[in-house]
């Protein structure tokens, strides 16, 4: 935050947000830690300090692969916590616009759970939620705005492509990631489960909100005060050399 030099960095594993103060970029200095209530099976992903300077937006993401995120608001000062909103699937990273009119987070929901009745990996699909934030953090209504199927559509990473993702997937329920259920490669695709926003950016002037599709190569185009997708810009693929022959 630029007019009171001031950082927040998320410290995920103890769900524990700091403030930083950046007065001498050389000496940068811790003058507050802000705890943001969490359930045990939830984590703190990504915070934002709003225009203002007096609050700060924080999402925490639940471990289940198809149980919505939170969203929390928080008074800088002291922490306080203002409000608490549902947010969708797997919240990554959280924007807020330069005007502090509204904030997009990217919803990921990158786990997949195995489904036996049909034998197959299943994710939520990723999802994009625009908060308005014009009326203060008692009420602060979320638009989840959903993405279409980006099969065919160019410059984006498709089926015949070949890609992977590699997950970590729960198989049998115990909640503990044993022996094959660790980087289970799964085929990529460029239908909505296989879509996940990772991070978001603003234009300078508050008007269109820009989220990366970064496992499909894309990258979607907000209209946040309509709440609205605009459009999906595909950046294209592109093959490497990659020496696969393990001979030293």
């Amino acid at each position: 935050h630029a007019a009171t030099a001031r950082l927040v960095v998320v410290n995920s594993e103890h769900g524990e947000i700091d403030v930083v103060d950046l007065s001498d970029p050389e000496a940068p200095r811790r003058i507050a830690r802000h705890t943001v209530p969490r359930k045990p099976a939830e984590h703190l992903t990504s915070a934002a300090i709003h225009p203002s300077g007096t609050s700060v937006v924080a999402v925490v993401q639940n471990e289940a692969p198809d149980v919505s995120g939170r969203l929390v608001l928080l008074r800088m000062a002291d922490g306080r916590r203002l409000g608490a909103h549902a947010i969708g699937v797997g919240p990554d990273d959280v924007a807020i616009a330069p005007d502090g009119r509204t904030a997009v987070v990217a919803n990921e929901a990158e786990g997949y759970a195995w489904d036996p009745a049909t034998a197959t990996y299943a994710s939520a699909p990723g999802t994009i939620a625009v908060v308005d934030l014009s009326r203060g953090p008692a009420c602060t209504p979320v638009k989840l705005l959903s993405l279409p199927d980006l099969t065919g559509h160019p410059g984006v990473t498709q089926a015949k492509d070949r890609r992977f993702l590699e997950r970590n997937v729960d198989r049998d329920g115990n909640g503990k990631i044993e022996g094959d259920e660790k980087d289970v490669m799964i085929p990529l695709d460029a239908t909505p489960p296989h879509l996940e926003p990772e991070y978001v950016t603003y234009a300078p002037d508050s008007r269109h909100a820009y989220v990366t599709l970064q496992e499909n190569t894309a990258v979607a185009v907000v209209d946040p005060i309509a709440g609205r997708l605009v459009r999906v810009l595909g950046l294209g693929i592109t093959d490497h050399p990659a020496d696969r022959k393990d001979d030293g």
